[in-house]
C-alpha cells in the first residue's frame, strides 16, 4: 500500500464551537454531552419535545428530509468505495473500513436524514481495552498483531439500518393433513416357523383449506450497510433499541455516519421478505394441522411507514501479509468480534512439538520391549 495520505481540507468552521472558549466541541460517549477538548467544557443534549417519528413509505421520495444538519460532508474510500457521512470540523485521513488513506470529500448528498439513533455508550479507551483483551486472547495470532495493532485507528461509525412498520392482509390456499392409524396384519418367519401378527400404521387424511390471516409488523429492523455485512452485526448483537433517542447532528460530532448503501425500497423488499416468511409460519400454525402442504399465499402490505436509524460500532482494520483484517466493538455494550490472522510459524511449532512427543512414546515403548502376555513366562 502507497504511504501516500490523500488528506481533506481542513474546515475553517467548528461546527460545534464552545461557548466557554470556541474550541470544537465532540460528543463524549462517558457523559453522553458535548465536551470540549480544550477546557473541558461540557453541553448537555438537550431533547425536550423531540420524538422519534414513522414515515410514510410511499411519499417518502417527496417530503423524506436530506437535512442532515449542520456541518456534515460526505467522504469517500477510493480502495474499497465506503461512503461516510461525518462533522465538516474532523478530518479523516483514513479509511475506518480498509484501513486506506485515500479518501476523499464529495459534494454528494448524504442520502435521507436519520430519524433516531443509539449514542455511542463505550468511548474510545474502552473500546480499546476491550479490543486488547479481545485480541491477546487469540493465542494463534501472530505476536505484532498482539504488540503492534494501531489503537489510533479504532473509529467509531454509526451503521445504518431501516425499520419498517406494515398492516398485512393474506388469503391462502393450501391441503391440511390429519393423521390416524389403522391396524394391519401382516405374517412373518419366527424360528423357521410362519406367524401372524399385527402392526399400526399410520395414514394422512388430506383437506383443501382457504383462509384470510390478517398480521401487522412494526420495526422490521434491515441492515442498510454496503461494508457491515448482516452476519457481522448479528455477531455484535444485541444492540438495545429501547436506546433509541431523536437524531442530533451533535452526536455525529467526532464520529463518521456510513451512508446507507441499501436504499428505502431495497430495504422494503427485504424486509417484506421476512414479513412474508413470518406470515407463512403463522398460517401454519394456525392450521393446527398435523402436515400443511402446497401452501399459496398472496399478501397485500398497507399502512407501510419507515425511520431511517444508526447504531454505534467502534471499527480497527489491520493489514497483515497484504490482507486486511477487520475487529468491531459494540459501541454500546462492549461485545468484540472479529478477524484474526493465523501464525504459521505457531502452527510449524505446534506441529514439531506434537511429532516430537508421539516420537518420544514411540522411543519409550521400542526400550520398554513387548508387553508379554498373560499366562506366559
Amino acid at each position: 500500500m502507497s504511504d501516500q495520505v490523500d488528506k481533506l481540507p481542513e474546515q475553517e468552521t467548528d461546527s460545534f464551537p464552545c461557548p466557554a472558549c470556541g474550541g470544537q466541541m465532540r460528543f463524549d460517549p462517558g457523559s453522553q454531552m458535548l465536551k470540549c477538548g480544550y477546557c473541558d467544557n461540557a453541553v448537555e443534549l438537550k431533547s425536550e419535545g423531540m420524538t422519534i417519528q414513522e414515515y410514510d413509505f410511499e411519499t417518502a421520495g417527496e417530503q423524506a428530509s436530506h437535512d442532515w444538519g449542520v456541518g456534515t460532508v460526505t467522504v469517500h474510500c477510493n480502495s474499497c468505495g465506503a461512503n461516510s457521512v461525518m462533522d465538516k470540523a474532523e478530518t479523516a485521513n483514513f479509511c475506518a473500513y480498509c484501513g486506506s488513506s485515500h479518501v476523499v470529500q464529495e459534494e454528494d448528498d448524504a442520502g435521507i436524514r436519520p430519524e433516531s439513533l443509539i449514542p455511542f455508550k463505550i468511548d474510545r479507551v474502552k473500546a480499546n481495552q476491550e479490543f486488547d483483551k479481545w485480541i491477546r486472547k487469540k493465542w494463534m495470532a501472530p505476536r505484532a498483531l498482539k504488540n503492534e495493532h494501531k489503537t489510533d485507528r479504532l473509529t467509531g461509525v454509526y451503521v445504518p439500518h431501516w425499520t419498517y412498520d406494515a398492516s398485512t392482509s393474506s388469503y391462502y390456499h393450501c391441503e391440511v393433513g390429519h393423521d390416524y392409524y389403522v391396524t394391519e396384519t401382516y405374517t412373518t418367519t419366527e424360528d423357521g416357523k410362519v406367524v401372524t401378527k399385527t402392526r399400526q400404521v399410520r395414514k394422512t387424511r388430506w383437506y383443501p383449506k382457504s383462509g384470510h390471516h390478517g398480521e401487522s409488523f412494526d420495526d422490521i429492523l434491515i441492515n442498510a450497510s454496503g461494508k457491515f455485512y448482516h452476519e457481522k452485526m448479528e455477531k455484535l448483537e444485541p444492540f438495545y433499541l429501547k436506546d433509541l433517542v431523536p437524531y442530533q447532528p451533535e452526536y455525529l460530532s467526532g464520529f463518521i455516519a456510513e451512508k446507507y448503501a441499501v436504499n428505502l425500497q431495497e430495504g422494503f423488499t427485504r424486509a417484506q421478505g421476512n414479513m412474508e416468511n413470518t406470515i407463512r409460519t403463522h398460517i401454519i400454525q394456525k392450521q393446527h394441522a398435523d402436515h400443511v402442504r402446497g401452501l399459496r399465499v398472496q399478501t397485500s402490505f398497507d399502512d407501510i411507514t419507515y425511520k431511517h436509524l444508526l447504531l454505534p460500532v467502534w471499527i480497527s482494520s489491520y493489514i497483515f501479509n497484504e490482507k486486511t483484517y477487520q475487529y468491531m466493538v459494540n459501541g454500546q455494550t462492549g461485545e468484540v468480534q472479529g478477524e484474526a490472522p493465523i501464525s504459521w510459524m505457531k502452527i510449524a511449532l505446534i506441529v514439531i512439538a506434537l511429532l516430537g512427543v508421539i516420537g518420544l512414546i514411540i522411543l519409550f515403548a521400542n526400550m520398554n520391549g513387548p508387553v508379554p502376555e498373560p499366562g506366559l513366562g
